[in-house]
């Protein structure tokens, strides 16, 4: 299993990024690959053109502008992981995938077939919300999506539907005292 590592200013500039807009945001991240270790190096946002509409629930792309810059950043990332992201305005619950985030990232992962080199990429969508930010990739086997650990300068971040009460105010209260 791998892990995602970032640092904090990076996971508060993309909390803060969310907040700022109220329309979705997309964008990719450059990293760097430690064994099995993910560490964002770069986060890059996508450019306005891409978009062809944009809502607080939604991105339609614009496919002719979209599909050559998604096809051209797969062909020249030089690890075996593609990073996207998207920003959920207003959600403040645990970052989940919808089904049209499944489907999207289930046609991103399709790509990397078509690509000579690129098979065995494994593509991974990021959810950012007012709070949290998870990361998600399919199973190759079982076709599963599965949640990917984040950890911010070295503490896992857990998605608070999966912290008990007590884990939930620790959280809140470090993050309270370091302001």
């Amino acid at each position: 299993m791998i892990n995602i590592h970032m640092r904090e200013d990076q996971f508060n500039n993309l909390i803060q990024l969310n907040k700022s807009n109220k329309e979705e945001i997309s964008g990719t991240m450059q990293i760097k690959q430690s064994g099995n270790d993910i560490v964002i190096d770069k986060i890059l946002i996508g450019d306005n053109d891409i978009y062809q509409e944009r809502s607080p629930k939604y991105i339609e792309y614009d496919i002719e502008k979209w599909l050559p810059k998604t096809l051209w950043n797969l062909y020249v990332t030089d690890t075996p992981y593609y990073i996207m992201f998207h920003t959920h305005p207003g959600l403040r619950g645990a970052p989940k995938l919808s089904d049209a985030d499944k489907d999207m990232l289930k046609y991103i992962q399709s790509l990397t077939k078509k690509i000579p080199g690129k098979e065995n990429t494994l593509v991974i969508e990021g959810i950012i919300t007012r709070q949290e930010i998870a990361f998600y990739s399919q199973d190759e086997n079982t076709q599963e999506i599965l949640n990917i650990p984040l950890f911010v300068n070295g503490e896992e971040k857990k998605l608070s539907k999966n912290q008990s009460f007590l884990e939930a105010f620790r959280e809140g209260f470090r993050r309270g005292s370091r302001r």
